[in-house]
């Protein structure tokens, strides 16, 4: 789950409190340790290397170009499994990442999706709360007034320009 801006503090009542906000709402926790199986290596097919000298005469010339040949063959072939498709992947990869950063970055500030403020307790997690907030700036002043009110005797029961959420709406449109 990416977190922004997550310190632990100790709130008056002795808890421990991370105060911060999500890019997104907690929707069950993703496998982030899937295997990826590369397809099993095929043997190469004997009738394909016995066409490589075929069509010379079957001296010790033919034998040498089909070495040769076949030696350009997997040379070729390593190349291509070990660095054209990794770079490949990698460059897909990294558009993809661009992708769904700014996809998010315009879902927060084109569309106005509220952020969500958790204040999460260490210590006793069934005293946790989560804040529906819109706008970066009004997120950062719900942040900074509920870790003023954790550190002056708890939550506080209203943040301006929030609303709370409970565990029924957590994943809902707002």
């Amino acid at each position: 789950m990416p977190v922004l801006t997550s310190r632990v503090l100790v709130g008056a009542d002795g808890d421990n409190w991370r105060v911060f906000r999500r890019w997104y709402p907690d929707r069950g926790r993703l496998d982030r340790h899937r295997r990826f199986r590369r397809p099993g290596k095929d043997a190469l097919d004997i009738d394909a290397i016995n066409l490589l000298g075929s069509g010379i005469d079957g001296g010790l010339t033919g034998i040498a170009i089909s070495i040769i040949a076949f030696a350009a063959l997997v040379l070729v072939f390593l190349l291509v499994v070990f660095v054209l498709l990794p770079v490949i992947g990698v460059a897909f990869e990294v558009a993809l990442i661009v992708l769904f950063f700014t996809s998010g970055l315009f879902g927060r500030i084109v569309l106005r999706r509220p952020w969500v403020v958790e204040a999460k307790n260490l210590t006793e997690p069934g005293k946790s709360r989560r804040y529906a907030v819109k706008g970066w700036l009004r997120s950062r002043r719900a942040i900074a007034e509920i870790k003023s009110g954790l550190a002056t005797g708890g939550l506080p029961a209203m943040v301006e320009g929030a609303v709370l959420l409970d565990s029924s709406t957590e994943g809902a449109d707002l």
